[in-house]
């Protein structure tokens, strides 16, 4: 698969992760995905889930994709290529959930009126000021990590991208959502 292809099918699935009906896709007889009762977090920020999952043969390539939310923040963890023979196979997805979340910790952002503590999602150079500290490269800024150990909510989908004309047409399979506990690694 071209480097295109796989760009653009990584972007589609994240886009249908985002914007999936509710985990009642209706999966066919041979058409399952699992999610394990745990997830992991590590010190860096990266996300690992995992389970199973089982699919027969269809026209398109196949991937799991998954999602992971706590509170109000949903995000794409990764997309696994499936191998649809019919068996079960186990699937791992890891990745950065997002972009990073500064929390400016030694006083107020310029302009903004906010206290001690107020985050703000910025990237690198965002123009904000920390009232102490510059910008959050500089002191008064920390990283305020979206995802803790604890509950969180995972969604994972089976999802076929078939041919149709010059783009792929995606195709939900199979969805699962539950409950899990993610854990620092």
């Amino acid at each position: 698969m071209s480097i295109p292809r796989v760009i653009g099918a990584a972007m589609g699935t994240a886009l249908l992760v985002f914007t999936a009906p509710s985990a009642e896709a209706a999966a066919g007889p041979n058409e399952a995905v699992t999610i394990a009762a745990t997830g992991r977090v590590a010190a860096d920020g990266t996300i690992t889930l995992s389970g199973r999952y089982r699919c027969a043969p269809g026209s398109g390539p196949v991937f799991v994709a998954s999602s992971i939310q706590q509170g109000n923040s949903r995000r794409s963890i990764g997309g696994t290529r499936a191998v649809c023979d019919g068996n079960e196979h186990p699937w791992k997805n890891s990745g950065r959930a997002g972009s990073l979340t500064y929390r400016c910790v030694s006083g107020s952002v310029s302009g903004s009126g906010s206290g001690n503590g107020v985050e703000h999602g910025v990237g690198g150079n965002s123009g904000m000021v920390c009232s102490r500290g510059g910008n959050p490269s500089d002191t008064g800024w920390v990283v305020s990590d979206t995802y803790q150990p604890g509950d969180a909510q995972v969604q994972a989908t089976l999802l076929e991208l078939r041919a149709s004309g010059l783009v792929p047409v995606p195709h939900i399979r199979a969805v699962e959502e539950r409950q899990i506990k993610l854990v620092a690694r």
